[in-house]
């Protein structure tokens, strides 16, 4: 609450931190003349990264290049409200983003060791990461 006059600037500011779920905000401006302004909104609020698993390849798995003309890269991913993408990653590169499921890749393997990394995020920008490291001799 306040009773000096605020022009172009913060009217408050609203910690969420711990907070999830639907909020409704309410702003009340009592005029000079006594007369009272409503107004509200309803925002959502979203503290909580999304869950992620990296599914294949095990970590610390080792392929033969001859054996295996394809690695299938999957991950599982989900939020409590909503994942904007989950990216896949190898040796620091895109490979594949994905926006819904299934979040599965058949990726050709190259000679060597090899990092995995997924970024899955939600619309509220937080994110989740995993990585794992695999081999393909």
């Amino acid at each position: 609450e306040t009773t000096r006059p605020i022009r172009e600037g913060t009217l408050g500011v609203w910690d969420t931190t711990g907070l999830s779920g639907l909020y409704a905000l309410q702003l009340q401006v009592i005029r000079l003349d006594q007369r009272v302004e409503t107004a509200l909104i309803q925002v959502t609020v979203d503290n909580q990264p999304p869950e992620l698993a990296l599914l294949s390849p095990a970590a610390g798995a080792g392929y033969t290049l001859s054996e295996q003309p394809a690695i299938i890269l999957i991950a599982s991913a989900s939020d409590n409200l909503e994942l904007d993408r989950v990216t896949f990653y190898i040796g620091g590169q895109e490979v594949a983003s994905f926006a819904a499921p299934p979040y599965a890749l058949a990726w050709a393997p190259r000679l060597g060791e090899h990092t995995w990394r997924v970024v899955a995020s939600d619309l509220a920008g937080n994110q989740s990461e995993q990585t794992i490291q695999f081999s393909v001799k």
